[in-house]
């Protein structure tokens, strides 16, 4: 049975993901002349319900003149050393998420 999919929306690996090209007028600006976001789903149908969530997002983006941030974790390694009542050195990682 072929499936036909949406204009934009491709398999990725396993995944889905949607793809808008941007305007000429603002690949200047963007420095990208399209713009691929991954949905996160193996799935079809829910690939197809993301999409419509995602595409006024990266729309409204480029009417801005901007792509949207990443959202980043930052995960800090921080090595210490502590001592224990007999007084021996224990080196230990603190980790902090930002």
């Amino acid at each position: 049975m072929d499936v036909r999919v949406p204009k934009g929306l491709f398999k990725r690996g396993k995944g889905y993901a949607v793809r808008v090209a941007v305007p000429n007028e603002y690949q200047a600006i963007i420095g990208k002349k399209e713009i691929v976001r991954g949905l996160g789903t193996q799935d079809l149908a829910k690939a197809l319900v993301r999409r419509k969530e995602v595409l006024p997002e990266i729309l409204a983006s480029i009417g801005e003149g901007s792509t949207p941030e990443p959202t980043v974790t930052v995960v800090l390694a921080v090595p210490t050393v502590r001592r224990t009542k007999e007084g021996h050195a224990v080196k230990d990682t603190k980790f902090t998420v930002r």
